[in-house]
């Protein structure tokens, strides 16, 4: 009985460390994601964890998609000119957000003048 105990609590305490590792991983990515937000860099995608995605969400009016890979050992933020091969469509969709953006803001500094 008591090295089933043992078992449950090495299990326990290796799913906690994985949660934990988790944790670290998605405040330290987060951090990278709203510099770039902050500097008006594009973001394609917002990862915690690699390999096949077990979720894959955008939100109505967001360009990012926010995914959880299935091995929780890593994460990542593809941002706009990270890549040199990015696909052709990806990088055209930026710029055109890019562009339409820029141009917002220019009609608003006139209107503000």
């Amino acid at each position: 009985m008591s090295q089933l105990l043992g078992i449950f609590q090495t299990v326990g305490y290796l799913a906690l460390a994985i949660l934990l590792l988790m944790l670290m991983i998605t405040i330290h990515e987060f951090g990278h994601f709203i510099f770039a937000k902050l500097f008006g860099v594009y973001c394609f995608e917002f990862s915690i964890g690699f390999g096949k995605k077990i979720i894959r969400r955008k939100k109505k009016y967001s360009e990012t998609f926010f995914c959880i890979g299935v091995v929780p050992l890593g994460g990542y933020v593809a941002m706009y000119g990270e890549d040199d091969d990015e696909s052709e469509k990806r990088k055209e969709k930026a710029k055109a957000k890019a562009e339409s953006l820029n141009e917002k803001e220019t009609l608003k500094n006139l209107n503000s003048a």
